[in-house]
């Protein structure tokens, strides 16, 4: 099974540019915020020039090389867990990828409107981990209150459970991501089937205009 990575950021911050630059779908660009409430599926191929020397040695029927599933994600905004933008709806995507690419807007475009009004990516940052956090803590919580009962009455398992349960709440209650958090691997069990979104690895990505792209901006 290939890696799955899922590209996230607010909305106009250039996701789906990036998606169309590295994927095998080209999916449609526009100027105005919420332009989508689907997320864009494709699929970018891999190629690694040491399988090609591997075959000078040893000759394969046919050369297949590791291929990687994108997600383009609708962008999101502030207030998405309460119906702001397109709401967070699809967060079910996000939910079944390996892996998470944020793009981070870091360039000036007057005639490409931003969310936000300004340009700030550790603002855009904490909006994305927020939103994502609120997510998080809603399903820890709901676990909370089934585990609750079974401790009760005295099942030692679910006791165990609570206080991990209790450990992963505290920790995104301070607005931390589940990947930051130290766990033991018996303790990780205890949530390794709800695929929480802030556990999962995430790449930054700086998007730039042209000019910037060799030695970067003030952003």
């Amino acid at each position: 099974m290939g890696l799955k990575c899922g590209i996230v950021g607010l909305t106009n911050s250039g996701k789906t540019t990036m998606f169309n630059c590295i994927s095998n779908t080209k999916a449609a660009v526009t100027d105005f915020a919420y332009s989508t409430n689907k997320s864009n599926i494709g699929v970018c191929a891999v190629p690694d020039e040491r399988l090609a020397h591997i075959n000078t040695f040893i000759k394969a029927e046919k050369l297949v090389y590791a291929n990687l599933d994108l997600v383009d994600i609708p962008g999101l905004a502030k207030g998405a867990n309460q119906g702001e933008g397109i709401g967070n709806g699809f967060l079910g995507d996000v939910r079944l990828c390996d892996a998470l690419i944020h793009v981070l807007r870091c360039f000036d475009n007057p005639n490409l409107p931003y969310v936000e009004g300004s340009i700030n990516p550790v603002r855009d940052i904490e909006i994305v981990d927020f939103e994502l956090q609120v997510k998080d803590l809603e399903q820890v919580e709901r676990k909370m209150a089934k585990v609750e009962k079974a401790a009760k009455v005295g099942d030692k398992t679910a006791k165990h459970d609570l206080e991990v349960l209790t450990k992963y709440k505290n920790h995104l209650e301070s607005f931390q991501n589940v990947r930051t958090l130290t766990v033991t691997p018996e303790e990780h069990e205890v949530v390794s089937d709800m695929l929480l979104l802030t556990e999962k690895p995430m790449l930054y990505v700086c998007n730039v205009n042209d000019d910037d792209a060799v030695n970067g901006n003030a952003y």
